[in-house]
């Protein structure tokens, strides 16, 4: 069987090639956009993310040594694990977050307490 071939105008080349271009373009920042998450995830995120219970991924951080890192919060300082999140998933560095948090720690540690007379 012969092939065939057709010459295009060369203008016609060049909308072709940047029509592909832009298309490829288009095709891999829908791929970076949809596989997107942040540097790190909380194990709730996590599991969720690999579709398991709390339970089971904890017990695959021991089984296959996932590395973790234990950021020092109180437990009781919901806006401040709040603003932890927000650092996170905006891609701050953990140390420079932890650093944030120990100096907004120990201010906080150092003003006076009032206490009713």
């Amino acid at each position: 069987m012969e092939s065939l071939q057709v010459q295009l105008p060369d203008d016609l080349q060049e909308a072709i090639k940047a029509m592909i271009g832009d298309a490829l373009s288009e095709a891999i920042k829908d791929v970076q956009t949809k596989n997107s998450f942040p540097p790190y995830l909380n194990k709730g995120e996590a599991n969720t993310y690999c579709g398991v219970s709390r339970g089971i991924f904890n017990s695959w951080i021991k089984k296959y040594d996932i590395p973790t890192i234990q950021i020092d919060i109180p437990k009781d300082n919901k806006r401040l694990a709040d603003i932890f999140d927000m650092l996170i998933h905006n891609c701050y560095e953990i140390e420079d977050i932890q650093l944030g948090i120990n100096n907004i720690m120990n201010a906080a540690n150092q003003m006076p307490q009032y206490q009713d007379e």
